[in-house]
């Protein structure tokens, strides 16, 4: 018989967040407070939201080195960001999903403001031609907004959307704006 009980973190993070307060009070004793004291600003790369989530990060160069070897195409710049980014806002937002049936759930996205100078801590396009991004603060809901993202990349609070788009700018530009 096993004596050890294996748990992921975001397993345990769910549960408190269902739990009522004997729940939680339950789970605090069985794991510690510290384990649910979340902040995701600790979460500052793909490879901390890896982390947090209990995943391997994948190496995508060496996957699209195994994929052209086998007489496949690699996977473009614009796939890995997305997936990068899906990863990402799992960490960011403790595993909550959207629920789209729930039209009175507010979701949130990063919102960027495209300029052809570069700002700060954003890197330049090919050819010398200066792109950025840059995130703008919304109070838009998704229903509202006239911008286009991935359901997967919604965030459960403003706050979040922002930290996710300005954090995560290089990664979204990729995702947005794949050089050809």
């Amino acid at each position: 018989m096993k004596t050890t009980l294996e748990i992921k973190r975001l397993n345990a993070i769910n549960a408190f967040n269902k739990a009522d307060e004997n729940g939680k009070k339950l789970l605090k004793d069985l794991f510690g407070s510290n384990t649910f004291n979340l902040n995701y600003k600790d979460i500052k790369s793909y490879e901390d939201a890896c982390a947090f989530l209990g995943k391997e990060p994948v190496d995508f160069e060496e996957l699209n080195d195994t994929l052209e070897n086998n007489g496949f195409e690699p996977l473009p710049e614009h796939e890995i960001a997305y997936k990068k980014l899906e990863i990402i806002a799992k960490a960011l937002n403790f595993g909550w999903c959207p629920n789209w049936a729930d039209f009175d759930e507010c979701k949130y996205y990063p919102w960027f403001d495209i300029k052809k100078e570069t700002p700060a801590g954003v890197g330049g396009a090919d050819g010398g031609a200066a792109l950025g991004v840059s995130v703008l603060p919304s109070n838009h809901v998704a229903s509202h907004s006239t911008a286009s993202c991935g359901g997967a990349l919604a965030s459960k609070n403003r706050e979040i959307a922002i930290y996710f788009g300005n954090q995560f700018a290089e990664i979204w530009k990729s995702y947005l704006l794949p050089l050809r």
